[in-house]
């Protein structure tokens, strides 16, 4: 398996981000998701990608912090699926 980061995922990216933002680690990330560690620090490296339950889920999760609206999970996650093409942009 290739160890190096996915530098196209910026939800890996994110997911760090507000991680760190609010001081937990990926243990306690994932166990409060009821997942593996492992599969939480793939998605955080860019090795893999939450799907679509999993998205929604860290959403809730992240939600319940206090964090400035420019590190929001949500707002975060809407700018890569807007670039991935999942949202059509006003002309």
């Amino acid at each position: 398996m290739n160890k190096t980061k996915n530098k196209n995922s910026h939800i890996a990216n994110n997911l760090l981000i507000v991680r760190k933002s609010i001081g937990l680690s990926q243990r306690a990330v994932a166990a409060a998701l009821y997942i593996d560690r492992s599969t939480y620090t793939c998605w955080e490296l860019g090795r893999s990608e939450p799907n679509y339950n999993n998205l929604k889920r860290l959403i809730d999760f992240f939600n319940k912090f206090p964090l400035p609206i420019t590190l929001s999970f949500q707002n975060l996650l809407d700018e890569d699926l807007a670039e991935k093409g999942f949202f059509k942009t006003q002309a």
